[in-house]
């Protein structure tokens, strides 16, 4: 049962008002504990219109039913400002599809969504989730991406369903394992060279999966290369070297290719917040967890233009 303090604080939370944190940690939000029977609830997110059943045991599936929204708010905003009607727009490491959702709503009919999860038991939450909601401009591909075709063990460390892994795990991480098995990873390119899409459409491509990010990137290297798309990618360094790259490894390979690298961050609007994006040169101590990658003149970066910061 969901906590009556809870429902009744949700509403100031989802607005997320002036103190919506402390409050939400108040009333053991962060408390795993707490929230190990209050069951699942189904709500409509503040960026697309879909339902969307969450499990209140999951922290980041209770803070989005809290927020309505994905808990990453700058990444969000940034595809606000990147998709449009008629654009394709690429989920790599897709979860339940928080992001593949809102991209679906932002694109609309003429537009598509291609969505790769691994995760067989998070695919079937997602697969469920896109019948449900009879949506019909997202493909889901239940494979990982990477540069070489190949079967891989997934790790799922802790209860995150967002935690899943290709990356060796160490003694701890194996003691606090919820899932392993092996799946199918496969080169992007492969997939989606073959699609016949339009060649005008403009592409966005959002990358997190854990560490992974480089892999990922090689086997899609004639897609960024034929398509141009802006990419969004995670750049945390001890989840990268974990893996086997780096930061530096992730900029030497944007930058191979043309792009430009933007921070994700936010700063303050009236009440709310807006996106704003900081230019990186080069990592550095402080960078954000979550970067865009541009071109030059492109599409996308007009479309980001009023967000960077001078």
């Amino acid at each position: 049962m969901t906590p009556l303090l809870a429902r009744l604080a949700r509403p100031y939370i989802r607005a997320e008002l002036p103190g919506w944190y402390p409050l939400y940690r108040a009333l053991g939000g962060e408390d795993d504990e707490r929230w190990a029977d209050a069951g699942e609830r189904v709500f409509t997110s503040r960026f697309h219109p879909y339902r969307f059943p969450v499990r209140l045991s999951n922290w980041s599936e209770r803070k989005s039913w809290f927020l309505g929204r994905y808990y990453e708010l700058e990444t969000q905003l940034c595809l606000e400002h990147l998709l449009q009607p008629g654009d394709v727009f690429i989920d790599v490491g897709a979860n339940l599809g928080m992001l593949s959702l809102l991209g679906a709503h932002r694109v609309g009919a003429q537009g598509l969504v291609i969505a790769f999860e691994p995760n067989p038991s998070i695919a079937d939450r997602l697969e469920a989730i896109v019948r449900a909601n009879e949506i019909e401009n997202l493909q889901l591909h239940r494979v990982g991406l990477g540069d070489l075709d190949e079967e891989l063990e997934l790790h799922v460390v802790g209860a995150h369903s967002g935690a899943g892994t290709f990356a060796p795990l160490d003694e701890r991480e194996r003691r606090e394992l919820s899932f392993s098995a092996p799946i199918s990873v496969r080169r992007g390119d492969e997939i989606l060279d073959p699609q016949r899409l339009s060649a005008d459409a403009v592409w966005t491509m959002k990358i997190d999966v854990e560490g992974f990010e480089c892999r990922a990137l090689r086997g899609l290297e004639h897609t960024l290369q034929q398509r141009r798309p802006a990419v969004l990618t995670e750049a945390i360094e001890p989840q990268l070297v974990h893996a086997g790259s780096s930061l530096r490894e992730l900029f030497d390979l944007m930058r191979g290719h043309g792009y430009d690298a933007y921070a994700l961050r936010t700063r303050h609007h009236g009440l709310g917040r807006e996106l704003a994006l900081e230019a990186v040169s080069a990592p550095a101590p402080g960078l954000s967890d979550d970067l865009v990658w541009l071109l030059p003149a492109s599409v996308q970066r007009t479309r980001l233009e009023p967000c960077i910061v001078r």
